[in-house]
């Protein structure tokens, strides 16, 4: 196991963009009844998350999913009387589990976009976050703006398909932006040094900081 003893990161809390999280269902009336029916006639809501995003999703080490989008979603599925079943999956994949009906819809600290707003609805928001850097202490000199960041010499790592990875990429395009699967695999680079910084929600990098020194990561 990867040892982060003296590696002491560090949370630049650079709010640079605001974003709203939503529940993601079927884009228009005519999806959405169906979806509706379908979740009636089961009396079962299927959730698609990602369950590595900390406190909004995660998932523990007896691989129970937990966190404020579960609870949210239990709620929910409460007030219908329906059973609920999280369905874990990559963030990139969601969206198009969505349209292919395999999942009913997304609670995974998605942002209410114009973009995403074409493929599917929003129901929300419930959460608001700004955009937030994570990077070793040794590193947070040469990394205090956006300016700094936008640099050829300069990697940072986003999850694949999210805002974190279009921020990068219109804010800091002459940096080696570097698309990860998930986020472990984003902090991961940070600590080896493979990548300079993860760029992320605030959350996902405050509680990542806070599991790093208190060796609660690497999991």
């Amino acid at each position: 196991m990867r040892t982060v003893r003296g590696f002491a990161v560090c949370l630049v809390a650079a709010v640079l963009a605001v974003g709203f999280l939503g529940v993601a269902l079927a884009a228009d009336a005519a999806r959405v009844a169906p979806v509706l029916d379908r979740i009636l006639a089961k009396k079962e809501l299927v959730v698609g998350t990602a369950a590595d995003m900390p406190p909004l999703n995660m998932t523990l080490k007896d691989g129970k999913i937990v966190g404020m989008e579960v609870d949210i979603a239990t709620l929910m599925a409460d007030s219908i009387g329906a059973k609920l079943t999280v369905k874990p999956m990559r963030f990139n994949d969601l969206l198009p589990a969505l349209e292919a009906g395999q999942i009913d819809l997304i609670l995974s600290g998605m942002t209410m976009t114009p973009l995403r707003n074409t493929q599917v609805a929003f129901v929300g928001p419930y959460f608001g976050s700004g955009k937030s850097v994570l990077v070793k202490q040794e590193n947070m000199a040469s990394l205090q703006s956006t300016v700094m960041m936008n640099d050829p010499d300069v990697t940072v790592a986003a999850l694949k398909g999210s805002t974190s990875q279009t921020f990068v990429e219109r804010v800091a395009p002459k940096a080696k932006l570097v698309p990860t699967d998930d986020y472990d695999q984003a902090i991961a680079m940070v600590l080896d040094g493979k990548v300079r910084a993860m760029v992320a929600d605030f959350p996902i990098c405050n509680v990542s900081a806070i599991g790093i020194k208190t060796k609660g990561w690497p999991r």
